[in-house]
């Protein structure tokens, strides 16, 4: 974990648990960061197991070995362990600055955060804002992918692009590790969920369906949410994932800005 801290401010206004996605570099997730630092936001980054570097001596090839053989071992409730510890030292910073405690998650760590909301019976955060969170994924169709729990060491490579990649490919065990944490937030969904919440997502997203979430907000009664649409020209992307909407370079330059501005909106109601 690593705090970013703001200088907007002679005192931080809040405190921001941020969490990337599935095999994503944390460190990708700095110019979310960035904004929140600029309102007036701590942040603090936390690192999964299997996307974060080793500590030691180590050259750069040790330290990738070192990392997917972690990335091989996780479980759901690892990630969720390291979630509620994140959550804590936030808690403990937001108590001693009198300030709220709010939430950005990416994919996976958007579902994380949720599945964090939905786990506990008091507020946990006050706002949210989630790029394309895994709460709602399309459906699986690959016939073989059942085959591959006999083989969670199998790391499947990666199509994402090389330097957002924390690993060469996914492990399967970190695949089953995602599908449990999406059973687990059907099974836990309730009403604690509704608080002001906003979510990013890509028309044509290929792992998260926007549909689906659409249908999920209005099913659960979600009135405090807000799903913002974008909708991209592959074409003039410098990275054609749709997933893929955490930075400027890979949202498009004018999305991106649309993107910064609902950031600053959510997380600064007070000046709107």
């Amino acid at each position: 974990m690593q705090w970013y801290y703001q200088t907007a401010l002679e005192t931080a206004k809040g405190m921001v648990l941020v969490v990337h996605g599935l095999n994503l570099k944390p460190e990708k997730m700095s110019a979310i960061i960035a904004v929140l630092n600029e309102i007036g936001l701590d942040a603090l980054l936390l690192s999964l197991k299997g996307h974060g570097e080793e500590s030691g001596n180590l050259n750069t090839g040790q330290i990738a070995r070192l990392r997917l053989k972690a990335f091989k071992k996780v479980t759901h409730r690892i990630w969720q362990d390291e979630v509620r510890e994140g959550y804590k030292l936030c808690q403990q910073r937001a108590e001693s600055l009198g300030c709220p405690i709010y939430f950005v998650g990416y994919s996976l760590g958007g579902l994380l955060g949720c599945n964090m909301v939905l786990s506990y019976r008091t507020p946990v955060f006050e706002r949210m804002f989630l790029f394309a969170p895994a709460i709602a994924t399309h459906r699986v169709r690959v016939p073989f992918f059942r085959l591959l729990y006999l083989f969670p060491g199998i790391v499947i490579p990666s199509l994402s692009p090389k330097n957002y990649r924390a690993n060469r490919g996914t492990p399967v065990a970190a695949y089953l590790s995602l599908l449990e944490a999406v059973r687990g937030f059907k099974a836990r969904l309730n009403s604690s969920l509704n608080i002001p919440s906003v979510v990013v997502i890509d028309r044509d997203d290929e792992l998260v369906s926007y549909q689906k979430i659409k249908s999920l907000v209005k099913n659960h009664q979600l009135t405090q949410w807000l799903v913002h649409k974008i909708k991209r020209n592959p074409h003039r992307l410098k990275y054609p994932f749709h997933h893929l909407i955490i930075d400027q370079s890979s949202a498009g330059d004018s999305e991106w800005v649309a993107i910064c501005e609902l950031m600053i909106r959510h997380f600064t109601p007070e000046v709107v």
